[in-house]
């Protein structure tokens, strides 16, 4: 027997996941600033720190956008060192894809609350 839920209901999950990594690209960025030692890195694990929270425990899809922005951003700023590096940017590609496609099925439930998907 096929279990059904709406689509809304599944992307709760996928929201709270990006929260999950959200927490943990915090600390990473807090260690990049104590190492060196830079204030500036203080504005970044702000602004992680705020998705990481909104998305987790608020489940919200802003915080999904915001965190893909912020990737996208990211990604732009240091494209040369991640051009050097193929692990770093095969990394960098999936995590924009799975943030992208969190983003957009968010989306689709968003604007379509009766779609349904199989669970399980």
């Amino acid at each position: 027997m096929k279990n059904y839920i709406t689509l809304q209901e599944s992307i709760q999950e996928d929201i709270k996941n990006v929260g999950i990594f959200m927490a943990i690209v915090t600390v990473i960025i807090s260690f990049q600033g104590v190492l060196a030692s830079d204030p500036y890195y203080f504005f970044d694990v702000l602004a992680a720190g705020l998705m990481a929270y909104f998305a987790y425990f608020k489940a919200s899809l802003k915080a999904v956008y915001f965190a893909l922005a912020y990737y996208i951003f990211d990604s732009v700023l240091y494209i040369d060192i991640y051009a050097d590096s193929l692990v770093a940017m095969v990394v960098r590609i999936a995590i924009l894809y799975w943030l992208a496609k969190t983003a957009f099925n968010g989306y689709r439930a968003t604007n379509n609350p009766e779609l349904t998907v199989q669970s399980g």
